[in-house]
């Protein structure tokens, strides 16, 4: 530990060096180059080694800058450092701090006390972290999300009564917050857009520099800088947090130097905050006030919004009554296979998305066993008697990453397995849709996809299980397609703007 203490130290004075303000806007420009030009959220770069004595290039190395890197260097940046340094943040200084940033967080990784199957859990933690920042998988959630909490929210033909303990999620966004959602998703977008299209780091700069009809937005200048003051937070709040992921929910930062500036840290961090602010907006209300009702009300969403997903494809789909035993959410019936359903509504906590915070390994084994472990549970409670081959799927609306290694971890602790334990399985809602979609398309497809997998799954193969795999060059027609607010929303702003 005391060796620790040391490395911790030596972090603090190399980043202490340069002024806060400067990483931030130098870094978040770096983001934005690889929002636009990479996916999965990473660039790899040759960086030029010198000699120091001569001055000359002696070599390149190959460097990978990822999102994730970036917004972790911010977030320290801002907790150990301050506006009033007078080193100038350049290219080297980039290198540099994120080299170092990225050395601390390995050896304070390292300094972990092994547990078991740690290094499995240190691995789906590192997923949590990677997939966060792939742009496919920031627009599908913001999509989902989106329809459940504003189209299917306000569907009469689901249940709005107390029973199920009915929140209108967008009245309650507005008694929090004290803004329409709406025209909060508009306000954002255009943020999001223009801050890709300028690399302006600043909010109130990029604002002022722009013309538009607030007649056709819907919205002016005015609560665009009112929502902009609403999501930002100042030096000393992350200063309470040791966890980095704090600034990828508040990537919005108000400067000390200049109080008037607002700098966006990380763009990537920009997109994810907004597609998840309400969700997380009525989740910590009622988390304050100690109440279940979102959790539970939320869950009863996700089975309305896969019952309209189902419909939508005209699938054998039936609801099964919970009675006094828990039993699945769902059964699905091919010619071939009985597909039993249960659905998981809860999102990762943020501890969990991080390889450095020491609690995290705790709170993925809390959340592993109150979601995956009771979902196979549920599912095996229930037994049917049929010469088709019984599959039960715990369905998330998570994107879990590495779902073999978690059923490998969760699986030998359901005492209550029936039949092959092979053919209980974890699918992402996203991989989940692709294969209902496979299905209505061409069940022979369907049943291809289906024995491959099982084939994988009984041999336990090595190479990966999962539907991404498997489903790796099917799009998502419903995301795409049926559901595709993110892109209507941005082509409206385009349009009214033109």
């Amino acid at each position: 530990m005391i060796y620790m203490d040391r490395e911790l130290e030596e972090y603090r004075q190399i980043i202490r060096k340069y002024p806060t303000y400067q990483v931030l806007e130098y870094f978040f420009n770096e983001s934005v180059d690889i929002f636009n030009n990479y996916n999965n959220g990473i660039r790899w770069d040759n960086v030029p080694i010198y000699n120091k004595r001569f001055g000359r290039k002696t070599q390149e190395c190959s460097f990978n800058v990822a999102q994730w890197d970036l917004v972790e260097a911010c977030f320290y940046s801002i907790k150990y450092s301050n506006d009033y340094r007078s080193n100038v943040v350049d290219e080297n200084t980039f290198y540099r701090i994120l080299n170092e940033t990225r050395m601390i967080s390995e050896k304070l990784e390292s300094s972990s006390m092994p547990k078991e199957n740690y290094l499995y859990k240190h691995l789906i933690c590192i997923g949590n972290m990677e997939f966060d920042y792939e742009i496919p998988n920031i627009k599908n959630k913001f999509n989902r999300l989106y329809h459940i909490m504003l189209s299917i929210n306000n569907n009469s033909k689901y249940d709005q009564t107390k029973k199920v303990c009915y929140i209108n999620f967008k009245n309650k966004f507005y008694e929090i917050t004290g803004i329409d959602y709406e025209k909060y998703i508009k306000c954002y977008m255009l943020l999001v857009l223009l801050s890709t299209a300028r690399k302006e780091s600043n909010l109130m700069s990029l604002v002022d520099s722009i013309e538009f009809d607030a007649n056709r937005l819907e919205f002016n200048k005015d609560e665009m800088k009112a929502i902009i003051k609403f999501q930002s937070r100042d030096y000393s709040f992350y200063r309470e947090y040791d966890n980095w992921n704090i600034l990828k929910y508040y990537p919005i930062v108000q400067l000390d130097k200049y109080n008037n500036k607002y700098i966006v840290s990380n763009i990537s961090s920009l997109l994810i905050s907004f597609s998840e602010f309400m969700y997380w907006s009525i989740r910590n209300y009622y988390k304050d006030i100690n109440s279940r009702d979102f959790t539970s009300y939320f869950g009863h969403c996700f089975e309305y919004y896969l019952d309209d997903f189902l419909g939508y494809y005209k699938i054998n789909h039936t609801k099964l009554d919970e009675g006094t035993d828990k039993k699945p959410d769902w059964k699905i019936e091919t010619q071939k296979y009985i597909i039993l359903v249960e659905q998981k509504a809860a999102l990762y906590p943020i501890d969990t998305r991080v390889i450095t915070f020491e609690n995290r390994i705790d709170k993925l084994n809390e959340y592993l066993n109150n979601n995956i472990k009771n979902a196979f549970v549920q599912l095996n409670n229930y037994d049917i008697n049929s010469s088709k081959t019984i599959i039960r799927i715990c369905l998330t609306f998570e994107n879990i990453y590495l779902e073999e290694l978690i059923q490998d971890l969760i699986l030998p602790n359901v005492s209550n397995i029936k039949g092959e334990r092979y053919l209980n399985w974890i699918v992402p809602i996203n991989d989940f849709e692709k294969l209902i979609i496979l299905l209505n398309m061409s069940e022979e497809k369907f049943n291809n996809i289906i024995s491959k997998k099982i084939e994988l799954e009984r041999s336990s193969n090595k190479d990966g299980r999962g539907f991404d795999k498997l489903l790796s060059s099917y799009r998502n027609d419903y995301i795409d397609n049926v559901i595709d607010y993110f892109g209507k929303i941005t082509d409206d702003l385009k349009n009214a703007l033109k």
